[in-house]
This record gives structure tokens, sequence and C-alpha cells, in this order.
């Protein structure tokens, strides 16, 4: 979690809970770099409104471990696992509709609250 150009707001997904709900929350190239991924799509689920959407992306099963800062191979103080498919569609089951689709080594998701 770092400050950035065009970054509104900071916050642990895995803890974060709003005084105020979402229409669509967008969690891209995340989860392969914390062991707590299974905790931020709990806490989005519980962010979202009623219909609203959770849209992710990530590494899936076989793509190459690289740092979340640059792309470059990871340090060794940072975290890396691949998520797979089947974690995926498991912790997306809180949902009440749900998608899980490779694109080689890539996962996507979406899912409706």
């Amino acid at each position: 979690m770092q400050e950035g150009k065009d970054v509104d707001f900071v916050a642990d997904g895995a803890k974060y809970s709003s005084p105020d709900t979402f229409d669509v929350i967008v969690c891209a190239e995340v989860f392969e770099h914390t062991p707590e991924w299974r905790d931020i799509v709990y806490r989005s689920h519980e962010n979202l409104v009623k219909g609203g959407i959770f849209i992710c992306t990530m590494a899936g099963e076989g793509r190459f471990p690289h740092s979340a800062i640059d792309e470059a191979p990871i340090r060794e103080w940072e975290y890396y696992d691949n998520v797979g498919a089947w974690e995926l569609n498991k912790s997306l089951m809180k949902f009440s509709e749900s998608k899980v689709d490779k694109l080689g080594n890539d996962l996507r998701g979406w899912a409706t609250r």
C-alpha cells in the first residue's frame, strides 16, 4: 500500500470497512501480492450495495513471480503466490453470482452481490 500519482485514498483492503457502500469495486493485480487476498474479497462483498459488482484480475498459476513495485523480480521481503482458479471460485461463493476466467497465466473474475 502506498500513495502515488492519481491515488486519492490508501487503505488496507483486507480490513477496510466503508461508512458508505459502492456500486463497483475493482481489484487489479493485487491478490498475488498478499496472503490476505481472501479477506479483500470478503471486505469487498461487505462494502458493495446489493446488486453491486466486484471485478478482479490477478496472476494465476504459472505466471512468473514479479514485484508489486516495478514488475522486477520479487525482493526478499516481498510476498508472492499465484492464485488458483479453484481458490478464487471458492472465495467468490459468498456472492450471488460469479465467474472466473483464465487468460493465459492470468485470472479474471467478477461477482455480483
